[in-house]
């Protein structure tokens, strides 16, 4: 006997306590545990909490005594010492607190936000422009404030910057101090960037406002985008401050808390793993589960012992009557060794087996008797027992199924009755089923099959019915049923083949009649009703037929009919018909004699609806023509050709209108290339043939010998036809384009005099400020004043910059626009010649120039300014017998599409009062004036030696 018996009361018995038992510990374990995770989160939580809250005071202070400092110095700031780059200098020296506070130093800058003065001066700030950042912008407004993380742009390294507004004494603002923390080395917020939280936990600092990570004890999230979508993350960057569990932006539950900042409006959080954080809870967990799992055990071995004791008895006699089944003979009556409910239970098992050992010898006589009946019957006949379990078979039963009695018996009917809907193949419903809910005799539905057990496919007819006990209850059920598969293949085989033939009507929209000659009696075929629309089985008689035929067709019909009837000639005829519903149809209609003793006794024919084709052929028609309508109205000519021969097939009406020859003349082999003009055949008939043979439409013009001898020119538009691969056809439009032809010649005429016109004003104008150039030396040369000299020399060369690009126009003879690299090359060299004696000689030219197109507009203004700044660097760069280098640079600016003109030399560089010089000088105020003129900006640069950068966005 087995251990454990699923369906048995004293294994129900041992579960069900074990289960109650095994719960209760289990349910208290999880219980305690819960208690305890959440006691130590809400203690860890405040632990937490208050260690930020102590850290983010400390931070709190720190902001607050940087930006009073950062505060006093400015305020110690007058406008004076503001435009004053040295005291400026001096005065940050001084300011021994900002180096001290800041790790990255401060600077100053005035109202444009370029910085004139810096600490450390080793950072080398000076001159550069923060007027894009937006502390420097909110400063301007009066606003003291902390800038969000970036990159500097001297340092190349996160920082961020304390920024408060420098004013004078009316309280407007004149410059602005910064003071920077370099977030890369060691600064005051060292104690969130340096310390973890517990082991593996985590301090950031947020700046809310641009959701950026300012520090953090993780580097990798230093200046990263804070975008966390956790819903507490999110009330934390709303000022939130408390406690609780998220999971973090990789993946990590973590326990967290924040606490605002205010002086900066920061958040300060914390952050540790749960993992970390209940890493006893989990020891905890794992002890009292295991402390579970041996209880478990203990109390099921003990369960266990105990039931198994107490029904032994019962365990026996389970285990004689499970005997009963497999042997032949009854077993011998069990001791009844206990007087409780169980020794009842044993004595009236031991009545219960008497009882059926004298059942079991009237039963073996009436089985035998059943026997010889079943198997006298020709039918197959199965019995069932109420469960639908097989109890008996005749040997045609066993026959048709291809199951033995002894397989059989005991197994559900569907496995050894298996039938299915011969035609949708799904299975039937189970006879015994259908029994045991009517109570009475119920057949098969029709088109039945059994699948044998071989897989052989019977069809069949059966019938089940009920049997009862005597007290009219249901106890089994006995099928009878018998093989019809030959009945069943030949009616069958009947309706397979009027299914085809309707179908096939159906299809080809082609239906049958017959009209009996005796009886007058007109059949037609459901096809024949579909397409009348005429609702079955309702044949109408034969004046109805005709009728269906629209009037103008029953004339023809009845004609074709008597001709039939009389002759035994068939007819072939469409004609329309109106359908019972009023539509109109075109129908072909054939009909035939049927002959019987040399009479004819009936005529059958075909009734097919053509109204789709008829209507196709009409828009056919319609098609064509509107085909022809469009290539006639066409300005052109329409024509096909052969791909190889060039032969013509097709051409339009409008050949004969514009060319004069008729289109039969087109037809003619070789017609066209001989009619192509002589200068142009070779031309155009290798071109087409060329293109032809790659398969590529193309496009030319030729000129054409029309009827009257006049030279047509022709546009000639191709399309290659291809057929597997190879050129087929050519179809083309031709186009007169006479007129436009001679349009462009006239055109042409007028360019070529209004370009000599261009020639002769740019030569006169270089002509005449030759003219002014020579009256200014010559007067240069008459006068004894240095300065007047000085002043017609630098007229000269403003002179003749203007007359270079003249020059360089008329030789080109481009007037749209103008090289400027080749012009401000001719410039500079003509003008570095002029003052090439000043110095001895020693002074060089270097070139850098890339091709640039401007409109004269502004070529005149950029050689102006290069006439100006050249000059100024030989006169004032290089002293004495020192030589150097001046190099003109013109660079196009991709990026920007915009140009920039560089001059720059390595001489002494400009004095320190250049700014009040610059505002007395002509040369430099015409600078400014002609690089405003064409729209550009100036920049210049000091230090070793000079350098002049004019940016602007050239008009071509």
């Amino acid at each position: 006997m087995k251990i454990m018996n699923w369906q048995s009361l004293s294994t129900r018995l041992m579960l069900t306590s074990m289960l109650i038992i095994v719960s209760s510990i289990w349910g208290v374990a999880v219980y305690v545990s819960n208690i305890v995770q959440a006691d130590m989160l809400h203690s860890l939580e405040a632990q937490q909490f208050s260690t930020l809250t102590v850290l983010a005071a400390q931070m709190d202070d720190a902001i607050k005594f940087r930006a009073q400092s950062i505060e006093k110095v400015a305020a110690a700031i007058t406008a004076d010492m503001l435009h004053d780059p040295r005291k400026m200098q001096a005065y940050l020296d001084s300011s021994v607190v900002l180096d001290v506070i800041f790790n990255a130093g401060a600077f100053i800058t005035t109202i444009d936000g370029v910085v004139n003065a810096s600490v450390p001066t080793s950072l080398k700030r000076i001159g550069v422009s923060y007027a894009d950042r937006d502390y420097f912008l909110a400063a301007m407004e009066g606003k003291s404030s902390i800038s969000k993380p970036i990159m500097g742009k001297v340092l190349g390294t996160p920082v961020f910057v304390m920024a408060t507004p420098i004013r004078d004494v009316e309280g407007k603002v004149i410059g602005v101090l910064g003071g920077v923390t370099n977030l890369a080395q060691s600064s005051f917020l060292d104690p969130i960037s340096h310390h973890k939280y517990g082991k593996s936990g985590d301090y950031a600092l947020i700046t809310p406002l641009h959701k950026l990570v300012i520090t953090s004890t993780d580097q990798r999230l230093i200046m990263r985008a804070a975008d966390n979508r956790h819903p507490l993350f999110l009330r934390y960057l709303d000022a939130y401050e408390g406690s609780g569990l998220l999971v973090d932006q990789f993946g990590a539950e973590m326990l967290s808390s924040s606490k605002r900042i205010p002086a900066a409006n920061w958040i300060l959080m914390a952050e540790l793993p749960t993992k970390e954080a209940f890493s006893s809870i989990e020891l905890m967990k794992e002890r009292t589960i295991w402390a579970a799992v041996l209880l478990s055990f203990m109390v099921t071995g003990l369960v266990f012992v105990i039931i198994r004791h107490q029904l032994k008895p019962m365990l026996e006699a389970t285990s004689t009557l499970a005997r009963l089944r497999v042997e032949d003979s009854f077993p011998d009556a069990l001791a009844e060794t206990k007087d409780d409910e169980i020794g009842a239970l044993i004595g009236g098992f031991n009545r219960l087996l008497l009882a059926l050992r004298e059942r079991d010898a009237s039963l073996r006589v009436s089985e035998e008797n059943l026997s010889i009946t079943l198997e006298s019957i020709g039918d197959a006949v199965i019995a069932t027992d109420a469960r639908g379990n097989i109890t008996r078979m005749n040997k045609t039963a066993c026959r048709l199924t291809a199951w033995t009695l002894s397989d059989a018996q005991g197994q559900s009917l569907s496995t050894v009755f298996n039938i299915i809907n011969a035609q949708t193949r799904l299975p039937c419903v189970n006879p015994v089923q259908l029994v045991m809910e009517h109570g009475k005799v119920v057949g098969l539905a029709n088109h039945t099959a059994l699948i044998s057990r071989d897989g052989s496919e019977y069809q069949i007819s059966d019938s089940a019915a009920p049997i009862l006990d005597n007290k009219g209850m249901i106890v089994g059920v006995v099928l009878v049923f018998s093989d019809v598969t030959a009945q069943y293949q030949v009616q069958e085989d009947l309706q397979r083949t009027g299914e085809m033939l309707r179908q096939t009507g159906e299809l080809a929209k082609v239906g049958g009649w017959q009209l009996d000659l005796l009886t007058k009696d007109l059949r037609w075929t459901p096809e024949t009703f579909r397409i009348a629309e005429v609702t079955p089985p309702n044949e109408p008689p034969l004046e109805d037929g005709i009728n269906l035929f629209a009037p103008e067709a029953q004339p023809v019909i009845t004609d074709a009919l008597q001709q039939t009837m009389t002759t035994g000639e068939p007819y072939d005829l469409e004609l329309p018909i109106i359908t019972a519903n009023g539509n109109h149809k075109w129908v072909r209609t054939q009909g035939f004699a049927v002959w019987h003793d040399e009479k004819i006794v009936k005529l059958r024919g075909t009734f097919q609806d053509i109204s789709e084709r008829y209507l196709a052929d009409i828009k056919l028609r319609e098609v064509e023509q509107r085909f022809r309508d469009l290539v006639e109205s066409t300005d052109g000519i329409v024509w096909e050709a052969d791909a190889k021969t060039f032969a013509f097939n097709s051409v339009s009406k409008n050949a004969e209108r514009i060319l004069g020859f008729p289109v039969s003349d087109w037809l003619v082999p070789g017609f066209w290339v001989s009619r192509v003009y002589e200068e142009d055949r070779e031309y155009a008939v290798n071109y087409c043939a060329a293109c032809t043979g790659r398969l590529e439409n193309h496009d030319f013009e030729y000129r054409f010998v029309a009827r009257d001898g006049n030279l047509i020119w022709l546009r000639d538009i191709v399309k290659v036809v291809a057929e597997e691969g190879k050129p087929k056809w050519l179809r083309g439009l031709m186009i007169d384009i006479t007129a436009k032809k001679k349009e462009q010649d006239i055109l042409r005429d007028t360019l070529r005099e209004k370009t000599s016109l261009l020639n002769e004003v740019h030569h006169r104008v270089k002509n005449n400020l030759q003219v002014i150039t020579s009256l200014l030396r010559l007067e240069s040369g008459r006068s004894n004043q240095e300065n007047t000299k000085t002043v017609l020399n630098e007229m000269q060369g403003r002179i003749r910059s203007m007359a270079l690009l003249h020059e360089t126009l008329y030789r080109s003879g481009i007037f749209a626009s103008a090289d400027l690299a080749h012009y401000l090359k001719e410039l500079a060299t003509q003008a570095f010649r002029s003052h090439i004696n000043s110095n001895g000689g020693a002074v060089r030219l270097e070139l850098d120039l890339h091709s640039v197109h401007v409109s004269m507009d502004q070529a005149t203004p950029c050689g102006l300014i290069v006439n100006e700044l050249i000059s100024n660097s030989l006169k004032h760069a290089f002293s004495g017998e020192l030589g150097g280098v001046v190099k003109l640079s013109l660079l196009p600016q991709p990026e920007t599409k915009s140009v920039c003109i560089m001059v720059s030399d390595d001489g002494i560089g400009l004095p320190s009062d250049f700014a009040q010089r610059r505002e007395l000088s002509l040369g430099l105020q015409l600078v400014d004036d002609l690089v405003a003129q064409i729209g550009g900006v100036l920049s210049i640069e000091t230090g070793h030696g000079c350098k002049f950068s004019i940016n602007f966005n050239c008009d071509e």
